[in-house]
C-alpha cells in the first residue's frame, strides 16, 4: 500500500488495528488527540530516517556583522555556501589553534569557513572571516502581480541578462546556473496545508548567495492538525506512519501496554522503511548493486544506528508554523 494518506486516514487505519473504533468516545482506549500526537511523532521520526524533507534558503549578509540566525524549523544543516563557494564547518577551538588573535582582528577577505557559536533549533551561524561586504537583497511588491523584468542596482536600468517571453503570462520558475537560489512558492497565510495565497504560480521570492550565505537543510515537518492535512513525506512512507502509531500505542504505560506487540509493530515499520530506503537509493532487484563479495547491509539499520530508537529521542520539538 503506497497511496497518499491524510491525518484522518492514518488515525482511522491505526484505530482498526487497535480495535479502537467505538462511537462512544469515552470508551476509547486511545483518544483522538493522543493518536494525532503519535502520528506527528511518526512523521518527524520518519523524516529523520529518510532525510526527504529538505529546503534551500539564503541568509542575507551585512558588512561587519558576524552572527546570523538560521531558518526557523531547521532540523539539520546539510551544506553552506558563500558567494557560490562551499563553506566547510569549523569551530572556535580550531580557530584558536590556527590564529590565537582571530577574535581581535580578522583579515579583510571573503569568508571561507563557518562555525556555530551555540546550538539550538534556531542555530546561530558565524561565517569566518566576518563578511566585509553586504550581499544583495531583492524585494518585490505583490501589487505588481507578475514579474516583467529585473533591474540593476539603480532600480531603473533593465538587467539584460534576464529576458522573458511575454507569451508565458506568469513566471512560474527559472534558473541561474551560476549561484542563485530561485523558486516559486505560495504565500503561507496561516496553515501550510490549507490557507495559502491564490498567487501560487507567480514569483514570490528571488534570492542569491552572491555575497550571502546559501543554506541547504533538513526541515522539521509542519504539525498535522486537520484530518485533511497530508504528511510532508512521499506517498510510499505514509502507511509506515500507521505502523509507528500502533507501536507507540502499545508502548504507552497502562492497561493495554504490550511491549512484545510494540516490538513486532516497530519491526514491521522497519521492514517497510527498508523498502522505502532501497527505493530511494534505487536498489532494484534488476540492478547490480555491487561487485564486492559481501552484502552492504540494511539501509534502515544504518539510519537507526545513526539516529537512535524513538524512545531515546525528543520527538516533541517546537514545530514550525
Amino acid at each position: 500500500m503506497s497511496e497518499q494518506l491524510n491525518l484522518g486516514q492514518i488515525r482511522s487505519q491505526s484505530e482498526i488495528y487497535l480495535m479502537n473504533t467505538s462511537v462512544d468516545l469515552n470508551s476509547l482506549s486511545w483518544s483522538v488527540a493522543e493518536l494525532n500526537s503519535y502520528v506527528n511523532e511518526a512523521v518527524f521520526y520518519t523524516q529523520q530516517i529518510t532525510g526527504w524533507f529538505t529546503e534551500f534558503n539564503v541568509i542575507p549578509c551585512t558588512s561587519s556583522v558576524s552572527t546570523y540566525t538560521g531558518q526557523f524549523g531547521t532540523y539539520q544543516y546539510e551544506r553552506f555556501t558563500w558567494d557560490g563557494t562551499f563553506l566547510p564547518q569549523t569551530n572556535e577551538y580550531e580557530l584558536d589553534r590556527d590564529d590565537p588573535s582571530w577574535r581581535q582582528a580578522q583579515p579583510n577577505i571573503s569568508p571561507y569557513r563557518f562555525y556555530f557559536p551555540q546550538m539550538g533549533q534556531q542555530f546561530q551561524i558565524c561565517p569566518y572571516p566576518t563578511p566585509s561586504q553586504s550581499g544583495p537583497v531583492y524585494t518585490a511588491s505583490q501589487e505588481y502581480g507578475v514579474v516583467a523584468n529585473f533591474t540593476l542596482d539603480d532600480g531603473i536600468t533593465v538587467d539584460s541578462s534576464f529576458s522573458f517571453n511575454q507569451e508565458y503570462g506568469v513566471v512560474i520558475g527559472f534558473g541561474d546556473t551560476v549561484r542563485a537560489l530561485i523558486w516559486v512558492r505560495p504565500d503561507v497565510i496561516a496553515n501550510p496545508f490549507t490557507t495559502t495565497s491564490a498567487d501560487l504560480g507567480e514569483l514570490q521570492e528571488y534570492k542569491t548567495d552572491k555575497l550571502n550565505l546559501g543554506v541547504y537543510y533538513q526541515r522539521i515537518p509542519d504539525t498535522l492538525v486537520l484530518d485533511t492535512d497530508i504528511p510532508q513525506l512521499p506517498d510510499q512512507c505514509h502507511f509506515a506512519l500507521v505502523m509507528y502509531t500502533v507501536m507507540k500505542c502499545f508502548v504507552r504505560e497502562g492497561e493495554f501496554q504490550d511491549l512484545e506487540l510494540a516490538k513486532a509493530w516497530f519491526q514491521a515499520y522497519g521492514d517497510w522503511m527498508e523498502a522505502v530506503l532501497e527505493n530511494k537509493a534505487r536498489w532494484y532487484g534488476t540492478r547490480v548493486r555491487s561487485m564486492e563479495p559481501f552484502e552492504s547491509g540494511s539501509l534502515f539499520a544504518k539510519q537507526l544506528n545513526a539516529i537512535g530508537y524513538p524512545m531515546q529521542l525528543d520527538l516533541q520539538p517546537s514545530y514550525g508554523p
